[in-house]
C-alpha cells in the first residue's frame, strides 16, 4: 500500500451478467485451460473461428459458448460472440457478450480495451443503466475521468436510486478536483444507504482535501464505526486527528490500523503529520 492508496477514493464495481471465475493469486492455470477438466478453451475458440469462416455460424456460436463455459475470462471468445450476435441482430446476446468481455478485460488490467467493450454494449443498449455504470468504472480505472462522469450521469438518467453509482460519480469528480460536486454525490449515496462505509471514507477524503478537518474526522468516524477492521479508515482518521493536534486519539487509531495491517508501519514515516507520534511505544517507537 502506498501513501496515495491510503487516501484514494474507493470505488465499487458491478459483477457481470453471468458469473466469471477469478483465478486465485496462489495458482493461475495456463490461459484458456480449465483448472478442473484440464481442457483448453482455446481449442473451442479456434474451432469456432474455423466454423465461422466456413459459414457455419450456429456451430461457431456453440463452440465459442463452450469455450466461455471452460474459461469465462477468455476475452477473445466474448469478442467473437459479441460481434457475431450483433451481426445476426441478436441484440440481447450481443450486449451480454460485450458486457462480459468488458469485465474479463478489466480483471486482466486491459483497461482501454475494456472501455471499448463496454462502449459497444452501451451503443446496443443505451437504456441499460448497468452498462453505463460499468463503462464509467472502466473509464475511471483508465484515468479517463471526464468520460467516467458522462457515463455515470447516463447511468443515473436510467436509475437514480443506486448508491454505488453516486459514489463512483463522486470519485470521478474528485479526481477532476470538483470537490464540491463530489461531496454532493457522496452525500446522495449516503442518503440512499447510510451504512455504506465506502462513501463515508470517500467523503472524508474530499473534506480533508478541502481543509474541513472537523467534518472529515466525523466522516471517517462513521466509516470506522461501520467497518472497524478496515485499516485504511483508521489511518485516514488518524491523519486528520494528527493535523488537528489530537495526539492521543491519533495514536489510538494508528495502533488499530497497524494491528489490522502490519505493513502500514513502513508507510507512516511518509506522513509529515505523524512525525511527532512515531516515537510512541504503542506504535513500536521508543
Amino acid at each position: 500500500m502506498s501513501r496515495r492508496d491510503a487516501g484514494d477514493p474507493i470505488r465499487s464495481r458491478r459483477r457481470p451478467t453471468r458469473p466469471l471465475k477469478i483465478a486465485s493469486p496462489a495458482f493461475s492455470p495456463p490461459e484458456g485451460r480449465n483448472r478442473e477438466t484440464g481442457v483448453d478453451a482455446r481449442l473451442f475458440l479456434e474451432e469456432g473461428r474455423a466454423l465461422y469462416t466456413r459459414g457455419k455460424t450456429d456451430e461457431a456460436i456453440a463452440s465459442w459458448q463452450r469455450a466461455i463455459e471452460l474459461d469465462p475470462d477468455l476475452a477473445e471468445a466474448w469478442n467473437d460472440l459479441g460481434n457475431t450476435d450483433g451481426d445476426l441482430g441478436e441484440l440481447d446476446r450481443a450486449v451480454e457478450a460485450w458486457y462480459n468481455l468488458g469485465f474479463a478485460l478489466s480483471t486482466r488490467g486491459n483497461l482501454e480495451a475494456a472501455v471499448d467493450a463496454y462502449r459497444h454494449a452501451s451503443e446496443l443498449a443505451p437504456a441499460d443503466y448497468e452498462v453505463w455504470y460499468n463503462l464509467g468504472t472502466a473509464c475511471l480505472d483508465a484515468g479517463r475521468y471526464e468520460e467516467a462522469v458522462a457515463a455515470y450521469r447516463r447511468s443515473l438518467a436510467g436509475y437514480r436510486e443506486d448508491h454505488e453509482v453516486w459514489n463512483n460519480l463522486g470519485n470521478a469528480l474528485a479526481q477532476l478536483s470538483r470537490r464540491a460536486q463530489a461531496i454532493v454525490c457522496y452525500k446522495q449515496a449516503l442518503q440512499l444507504d447510510p451504512s455504506y462505509d465506502v462513501s463515508w471514507n470517500n467523503l472524508g477524503n474530499v473534506l480533508d482535501e478541502r481543509g474541513d478537518l472537523e467534518a472529515a474526522v466525523r466522516a471517517y468516524g462513521r466509516a470506522v464505526t461501520l467497518a472497524p477492521t478496515v485499516a485504511t479508515y483508521h489511518l485516514n482518521r488518524a491523519s486528520v486527528l494528527a493535523k488537528l493536534g489530537s495526539r492521543e486519539p491519533a495514536i489510538e487509531h494508528l495502533a488499530i490500523a497497524i494491528r489490522h495491517s502490519p505493513d502500514l508501519s513502513r508507510l507512516l514515516p511518509s506522513f509529515p503529520e505523524f512525525s511527532a507520534l512515531l516515537t510512541d511505544p504503542r506504535l513500536g517507537g521508543g
